[in-house]
């Protein structure tokens, strides 16, 4: 079987908008062909450029007639924009609905909602979309997050080392596919994802990983450095002596975390292994999530993700798999070089 990669002509997003934060309507991808005739996996795209700024994975989208740089964050569940961002736009406020709460690292977020009456999205205009209004901010001067209501109501490809996330539409007879197009005879990794059973219209990236041969539920999340809990990273052999204190880190809600640099033996990502790492330990509860596999996991691998089959396919590109390793004790410094020793799977059959 076969897998093709062609320009989608955007015949349904044309006709699709967002209401109340779920997606009005599902792109018809049964309507873009004859299904009776389909044998061969065609893989039809969406490109969005992002822009690196550090390890900050930047978008830009148009509200209204002005562009506005967003963070690309597969952490958060909804796309949000600053109290700032909400005030220069002109856009009106109201408080969320009753059972909806923001959560970040540290705790609830204060957080309240907004209507957009244009927003540019993909070389489309979606009417009266709606964004959380959160009262972070950020030092680099973006203007919000764009999060998983616009990112995973499809099939999507990070391949963030080449300035682009792709939405993606499979056609035809994708069952059991390998997604990773791209690979040639490069090994491929693959993770089976978490199934939400509550029915999240946008589930997040989240699967078992294996710290030091110990499951951990991990978050893959562009929005964040990778980051291990402090009671999960106890429970995998870690001492605290053998930890250094680095820099504080805060999600959306803002609270400042202590944090540390630890050895970590192994790290078991999919097929791909990760040995002699260092990384970053914070003691934050997240939905039951041990960790957050971040930025620099994207920067070093072509990642996609199929919600279809729940499964996440990935190939190593190069670089450092986790920040740590590219940090010296001092926490001052910015060297870069990698510590660590990376080993995939056999290249495929």
């Amino acid at each position: 079987m076969t897998t093709n990669i062609t320009d989608y002509p955007m015949r349904s997003l044309s006709r699709c908008w967002l209401v109340g934060g779920l997606v009005g309507c599902l792109l018809a991808m049964a309507a873009l062909g004859d299904a009776a005739a389909k044998t061969v996996c065609r893989l039809k795209a969406v490109e969005m450029p992002v822009t690196m700024k550090g390890k900050t994975a930047i978008v830009t989208v148009r509200i209204n007639e002005t562009d506005v740089p967003l963070v690309l964050d597969t952490g958060a569940f909804y796309s949000s924009l600053t109290v700032t961002a909400a005030a220069q736009l002109g856009l009106r406020t109201e408080a969320l609905p009753h059972n909806m709460e923001v959560l970040g690292l540290g705790g609830k977020a204060a957080a309240r909602m907004t209507r957009v009456e244009h927003l540019h999205f993909l070389k489309h205009d979606l009417p009266n979309i709606e964004f959380l209004v959160v009262a972070n901010e950020f030092s680099g001067g973006e203007m919000g997050l764009l999060g998983r209501n616009l990112l995973a109501f499809t099939d999507a490809e990070y391949d963030l080392a080449h300035g682009a996330v792709r939405l993606m539409f499979p056609e035809g007879d994708c069952d059991e596919m390998d997604f990773a197009y791209w690979a040639g005879d490069t090994p491929v990794s693959e993770l089976e994802l978490d199934r939400d059973t509550r029915g999240a219209h946008f589930p997040a990236i989240t699967g078992t990983v294996l710290i030091n041969g110990r499951k951990a539920r991990a978050l893959f999340d562009t929005g964040a450095t990778s980051v291990l809990s402090l009671g999960f990273a106890y429970r995998a052999g870690m001492r605290r002596e053998d930890m250094t204190p680095t820099t504080m880190m805060s999600g959306i809600d803002a609270t400042a975390l202590p944090t540390w640099h630890g050895p970590v033996a192994e790290v078991q990502i999919g097929g791909e292994t990760v040995r002699n790492s260092r990384l970053r330990v914070a003691d934050f509860y997240l939905n039951n999530v041990e960790m957050l596999v971040g930025i620099e996991f994207f920067l070093s691998h072509r990642i996609y993700v199929s919600q279809g089959e729940r499964r996440m396919f990935f190939t190593y590109s190069g670089g450092s798999v986790f920040t740590s390793n590219a940090v010296a004790t001092d926490a001052t410094t910015s060297a870069v070089g990698s510590n660590d020793k990376l080993e995939g799977t056999a290249p495929r059959q």
